[in-house]
């Protein structure tokens, strides 16, 4: 064993000859080696995922020649180490296929790289803000917030989530105010009146929902509270100042080059392929659907308007629609059985994972870790 490893003491077969019942499955196929590492060597309890990878590279080592050997690093110490792995590296994933998806969702809908980069600008900015306000919370408060990669993970998709929503709010009021009136102030004036409130509302109801969970006798949970209220409250305050300071600076830019004659379209095109895609798909749509729609919308109005008309002259059907969706997704709750197993939310190819199948394929049920009741 490598000095660099502060080994306690190792228990095995071959120290206790006389438990070996204890050690070796009935097959004897499996054998178990109990390796106590030295917590006051450590220093630190975040060490030990780092003192795991090195004795699990050790044992790689000295038996990648043994084909017929599998030696697998598991136990408490194992299962943590491969824990905390997992929720360091979910939190560069979560955030890169949150941001490509939100990018690409965006840019759908809105045709304009200024409208689609703006809300993941705005909102990075504030991810990065909530992540140093949390850090110092965390370092300050002690045992108050005790912050792990679970909150983060949960927090960039909140946050992401949310001010995407905030962002667009405000973006397609400032589309439809633009197209009344040519001053942007005004345009964004009227703007912040008509959606406001809802930004507003939208954020405290996060805000005071997440806050139920300081309620919640488990740490991991109770600090999801915190963490995803302050997020979610810098994200209101920018939604409410930053994004419309700068909507208004871009003006009708925020939107090219929808806005834009057919020459900057076609350039765009040329530039960014995608809009070449989204061009051709407009015009089969302009003349497979637009084209022979009976009903012409002589008001100009937006899609929205139209939907809106809608629920407000059928809002009987509109909420028996609505129900019923949502009593369709409440179906899928019927069979569902949480797992309260750590295991479970480890990829099948961790060692903690391997380590545990091996060990319940050779010993039967409770040898490993009997119920031992005590009666005074």
């Amino acid at each position: 064993m490598s000095k660099d490893i502060p080994v306690k003491n190792i228990v095995s077969v071959f120290s206790l000859p006389e438990a070996k019942t204890e050690f070796e499955s009935p097959s004897q196929n499996t054998m178990i080696m109990i390796v106590n590492l030295s917590l006051e060597s450590l220093g630190d309890f975040e060490t030990i995922p780092d003192e795991v990878k090195k004795l699990r590279n050790i044992v790689s080592n000295e038996t990648k020649s043994n084909n017929n050997l599998t030696v697998l690093v598991g136990g408490p110490g194992g299962l943590f180490a491969d824990l905390i792995k997992v929720f360091q590296s979910i939190d560069g994933l979560l955030l890169t296929v949150t941001v490509v998806l939100v990018l690409v969702l965006l840019l759908i809908i809105y045709k304009s790289p200024v409208t689609a980069l703006l809300p993941l600008i705005v909102v990075g900015i504030v991810f990065q803000v909530s992540q140093g306000i949390i850090a110092w919370i965390d370092q300050s408060t002690g045992d108050f917030l005790k912050v792990n990669g679970q909150s983060i993970g949960i927090m960039t998709v909140v946050l992401f989530g949310s001010g995407t929503d905030y962002c667009l709010f405000i973006s397609s009021r400032f589309k439809e105010e633009l197209a009344k009136t040519k001053d942007k102030h005004e345009a964004m004036k009227k703007t912040m009146i008509g959606v406001g409130g809802a930004v507003t509302s939208a954020g405290f109801t996060i805000i005071v929902a997440s806050s139920i969970l300081l309620l919640c006798i488990l740490k991991s949970y109770q600090s999801l509270g915190p963490v995803i209220g302050i997020a979610v409250f810098l994200m209101l305050i920018a939604a409410l100042t930053l994004v419309p300071s700068l909507m208004c600076i871009m003006g009708r830019f925020s939107f090219f080059p929808v806005n834009y004659n057919k020459k900057f379209k076609l350039i765009t095109s040329i530039i960014f392929p995608f809009y070449a895609v989204i061009a051709i798909f407009q015009i089969l749509y302009h003349y497979i659907y637009a084209k022979h729609k009976k009903n012409v919308n002589k008001n100009n109005e937006g899609q929205y308007a139209i939907i809106a008309k809608w629920v407000i002259n059928k809002p009987i059907t509109t909420l028996i629609i609505t129900c019923s969706i949502l009593l369709t997704m409440f179906t899928g709750l019927i069979n569902a059985k949480p797992t309260y197993d750590q295991l479970a939310s480890l990829p099948n190819n961790a060692d903690s994972v391997k380590s545990f199948e091996l060990l319940r394929e050779g010993f039967n049920p409770g040898e490993l870790a009997p119920v031992e009741v005590y009666v005074d």
